[in-house]
């Protein structure tokens, strides 16, 4: 696949917002990252979604929706000051998408940068994160 052929089927299967808005070349996306990409089993608990750590596999959880019987593989983050939160494989291999399309990805947070390292292992692989409400802007190393 070109480049182009490749952001045309990111644009029409992972980001049908833009496709619908006619964005048709991104370059970038910023994404929040607690309750956006990472979600916490103290929010999503009140809407049947239950978060079940992996006894087998440290640092792996599956989330399942206790109405539809659905299931997803987690990563499941360090703890914090919302409690565990999970990021869901799905999303990774999504972000891996993008960026082998060229898009630079980049999260943002209000997180203190030590929260963000710890979680950064854990997350998809990134260009950058900003934490500390923009104060902290982390580069990912070169070739990663």
């Amino acid at each position: 696949y070109s480049q182009s052929k490749i952001q045309s089927k990111i644009l029409r299967e992972c980001l049908p917002v833009f496709s619908r808005m006619g964005v048709t070349k991104v370059r970038a996306v910023f994404s929040d990252l607690d309750g956006t990409l990472c979600h916490f089993d103290r929010d999503t608990r009140k809407h049947g979604v239950v978060t079940e750590e992996d006894p087998l596999t440290p640092g792996e959880a599956t989330v399942r929706n206790t109405h539809t019987g659905e299931t997803r593989r987690c990563r499941l983050l360090p703890t914090s000051t919302m409690g565990n939160g999970v990021v869901s494989d799905e999303t990774a291999r999504l972000v891996g998408e993008l960026r082998k399309a060229g898009v630079i990805f980049v999260v943002v947070s209000g997180a203190r940068s030590s929260t963000i390292m710890k979680r950064l292992p854990l997350l998809p692989h990134l260009d950058a994160a900003v934490s500390e409400t923009g104060s902290r802007v982390m580069y990912a190393p070169e070739g990663e």
